[in-house]
């Protein structure tokens, strides 16, 4: 399982999780996706922009 750890979304901040996911939350509201198909990104960033912590599977 990879964890996904959702902080800082009410402003700029960074979103950590182990390599290969690496997700960068912005101040503008867009993220920067490294290693995630399309379809994993709209699953995540759904998840996101609810806060809290989720994990990817």
């Amino acid at each position: 399982d990879y964890q996904v750890y959702a902080l800082n979304l009410n402003g700029a901040g960074t979103l950590t999780s182990p390599t290969p996911w690496a997700l960068e939350y912005s101040a503008c509201d867009k993220f920067e996706l490294k290693d995630l198909s399309n379809t994993e990104y709209v699953k995540l960033a759904d998840k996101i922009r609810e806060g809290g912590e989720w994990w990817l599977k």
